[in-house]
């Protein structure tokens, strides 16, 4: 009666541990370790705050590439991030921010309208316009960035698994 209880113990532990390595595998990964990073400053709170110099995980949409001769300035619309740091553009946008990369960056690596996320230290702010309004835009330096392609961007809930009976196409 013990023995077989101790296996039936032992067997459950194992399934267990085999599901949570199975499960553990499908997860999706961050794009950025979020350690000493000021996770609760969005864009519009860096804007108007005080400048500070802290790191930033932020994302959004691509407005504008623009390159000059010695750097490359990339206008982003910030968007707030799911649990996985993608952005979600049917969010309320949470403001504009400016991205400064040393050198020149191929514009189409960042076409307008593409998602990203980045880490990267705020360095500031500094007026720009858009369109006829002035706005003051929180610059990020030194940052990595990650685009986001559309499968990456496709629901996790979705499984190539099914189970029915009749006729597929």
């Amino acid at each position: 009666m013990k023995r077989t209880r101790l296996m039936i113990r032992t067997t459950g532990a194992s399934l267990a541990l085999v599901a949570t390595l199975l499960l553990g595998g499908c997860a999706t990964p961050l794009a950025f370790d979020p350690a000493n990073v000021a996770t609760k400053l969005a864009p519009w709170q860096a804007a108007e705050g005080p400048a500070r110099s802290e790191q930033v995980i932020w994302g959004g949409a691509v407005i504008e590439v623009r390159n000059f001769e010695k750097q490359t300035e990339i206008e982003v619309l910030a968007y707030p991030l799911d649990r996985h740091q993608r952005p979600l553009p049917t969010a309320p946008s949470q403001g504009r921010f400016v991205v400064v990369l040393d050198g020149f960056a191929e514009p189409a690596d960042f076409p307008a309208d593409a998602l990203l996320t980045l880490k990267g230290h705020l360095f500031g702010t500094r007026e720009g316009r858009i369109q006829q309004s002035v706005y003051r835009f929180p610059i990020v330096k030194d940052a990595n960035i990650h685009v986001w392609t559309r499968a990456e961007l496709e629901p996790r809930y979705r499984s190539n698994w099914s189970l029915g009976v009749g006729v597929g196409f």
